[in-house]
C-alpha cells in the first residue's frame, strides 16, 4: 500500500462511534487516542517503504478548542 487516507470519527459521542474501534464508545479522550494509535500502527505496518499516511482531523469542541491534530501526531 503506497497511500492511506483517513478521516477518523471524532470523539464526539455520536451513535456511529458505537460500531468503531473496540466495539464501544471510548470511555474517555485518552482511550480514544489509544484506539486511534492502534489503528494508525496497523496502517503504518501495511504501508510500503516510503508510503504515506494522511489523516484529516479538526479541533474538537468550542473555545477553548482541544487540538486533536496535535494530540494524534
Amino acid at each position: 500500500v503506497a497511500l492511506v487516507v483517513t478521516s477518523p470519527p471524532y470523539f464526539a459521542g455520536k451513535d456511529y462511534e458505537l460500531e468503531m474501534g473496540r466495539g464501544h464508545v471510548p470511555a474517555d479522550y485518552v482511550d480514544y487516542l489509544a484506539m486511534l494509535g492502534d489503528v494508525f500502527e496497523t496502517c503504518l505496518r501495511k504501508l510500503e517503504p516510503g508510503g504515506r499516511l494522511a489523516v484529516n482531523v479538526a479541533n474538537l469542541g468550542r473555545k477553548p478548542y482541544r487540538s486533536l491534530a496535535a494530540d494524534v501526531v
